[in-house]
């Protein structure tokens, strides 16, 4: 009896099984769309969906540009077509040669390539690009602006002080801005109605400015008294004046990274010479407040060098391992499920700066370093999931050179 029956009961188990597979996918490479929703690709529900929302069914179109914002929806991280980097050769040797050669890196159809300033410029180490047709670098003096296809010097920039030193850039549609140190403390420029005008900044009582950026339609920085305490400080376009949102004795803060108004990261160390160890602090609902359990250091002058988040739970920082003067090497950590994890270390190399293209791919900036002491020659890490290497630079004539700050280019086209 159970022998007449079996057939007709794997009929029936198929048949079931069928009805909800095709409630799930109906990308089954057939003529018909044999379940109840039209095209389904956006659900991610089958092992080969290129998942770009296009009128084609399971195209597989992953040899064209990958259009989609995340990886997860077919597992190829989105890569970006154009990046410049300021670079230079590091401070300690422009004590020794005559001249400090500064310099660009430009990365485009997959490669690096330097491109010289359009004069001799020396510690170039700030850039920052908001479309392609508009980017801003600087040394500690001069600045140089970028029209989509070659890079000036801006004569304008000319600030009535009797010194000062360029210390950030940043590049904004409503007008790029310039920070520092000098003559009088922290300095803030704004390129308004076609002429650079000094912010307020009286109300800081700090000696220089650092890394500003543009968080939704704010503008943020890192300012310093170029000793013991630091701040995360914010223009007020109301009243006109730079206002402090965190300060902390003791402390130096290296950069900075932020998802809207309401969460960011300052990175950095808390010092007391001639030690330092890492210090995050963390922005959520509108407090700031040190991160207790950011993973403790293991030598004696370590310090977070960059961080950078695309979500409140993916986020990516970087510290250097010290020893005084002797650089052991870089520390990466990762965001994981709120909880701080040390995911890499690598040796002899000094990184001075980090950006995320998503949650899996991303760039690092920094230097190799001779006797753990002395740079060598610039470094820049691409690293996409569990992967990471060092990318190909072009020769530069001379060692001791830097990669400090890179710029991602905004609205270039991306490719797999």
């Amino acid at each position: 009896m159970a022998s007449r029956f079996l057939p007709a009961l794997i009929v029936l188990l198929f048949l079931i099984t069928a009805v909800f597979a095709c409630d799930n996918d109906d990308d089954d490479n057939d003529s018909v769309d044999d379940d109840d929703t039209t095209d389904d690709d956006n659900d991610n529900d089958d092992s080969i969906d290129d998942d770009d929302n296009d009128a084609t069914p399971d195209d597989d179109d992953d040899s064209t540009p990958d259009d989609d914002t995340t990886p997860a929806d077919d597992d190829t991280p989105v890569e970006t077509n154009e990046i410049w980097a300021a670079a230079s050769l590091d401070p300690y040797y422009d004590q020794i040669e005559e001249e400090t050669e500064g310099f660009f890196l430009h990365y485009k159809n997959g490669g690096w390539t330097v491109v010289e300033p359009p004069q001799a410029v020396e510690y170039l180490q700030y850039i920052s690009f908001n479309s392609q047709d508009h980017g801003i670098a600087a040394d500690y003096t001069t600045v140089l602006l970028y029209d989509g296809e070659s890079w000036a010097v801006d004569d304008t920039f000319a600030p009535p002080l009797s010194f000062y030193y360029i210390y950030g850039v940043l590049a904004d549609e409503n007008g790029d801005w310039v920070v520092g140190f000098g003559q009088g403390g922290a300095f803030a420029y704004r390129y308004e109605n076609n002429t650079w005008t000094a912010t307020d900044t009286s109300e800081l009582e700090l000696e220089e400015m650092h890394k500003p950026m543009m968080v939704d339609g704010n503008v943020y920085a890192l300012a310093s008294d170029l000793g013991e305490n630091a701040s995360i400080v914010r223009f007020d376009e109301n009243e006109k004046k730079w206002v402090s949102e965190y300060s902390d004795g003791w402390t130096v803060l290296s950069d900075l990274a932020f998802l809207g108004t309401q969460w960011g990261l300052a990175a950095g160390c808390a010092s007391c010479a001639p030690t330092s160890s890492y210090k995050l602090v963390q922005k959520t609902d509108s407090a700031w407040q040190v991160v207790d359990d950011f993973p403790t250091n293991t030598t004696a002058t370590d310090c977070l060098t960059g961080v950078d988040a695309v979500a409140d739970d993916q986020a990516v920082a970087v510290g250097v391992m010290a020893d005084k003067f002797v650089v052991h090497g870089s520390q990466f950590f990762t965001l994981v499920d709120d909880q701080w994890q040390l995911v890499r270390f690598i040796e002899n190399v000094y990184i001075n700066s980090i950006y995320m293209e998503n949650s899996v791919s991303g760039w690092a900036a920094g230097y190799s370093l001779v006797y753990n002491v002395y740079p060598i020659k610039g470094v820049i890490l691409h690293w996409q999931g569990d992967h990471i290497e060092q990318a190909d630079l072009p020769g530069v004539g001379f060692f001791g050179w830097c990669v400090w700050e890179m710029a991602i280019v905004p609205d270039a086209p991306q490719f797999l």
